[in-house]
């Protein structure tokens, strides 16, 4: 179930980015996702096998 909620982060970001002026990049959104992940339960920087960089987090947007 984390498709539908990465992808309703990802659509938010676009239409915060619009509503701004802003263009964003497919590696912008990347770069903003990973950087706004909680980072519980794997270490910061870290990747983990079954969370990947963290769990996605609103603080994206």
């Amino acid at each position: 179930m984390a498709a539908p909620a990465v992808t309703g982060l990802v659509a938010l970001m676009l239409a915060e980015a619009t509503r701004n002026g802003v263009q964003l990049s497919i590696n912008d959104i990347r770069a903003k996702l990973a950087a706004g992940a909680e980072k519980l339960p794997p270490a910061a920087g870290a990747w983990d096998p079954r969370y990947g960089a963290g769990r996605a987090s609103a603080d994206a947007i």
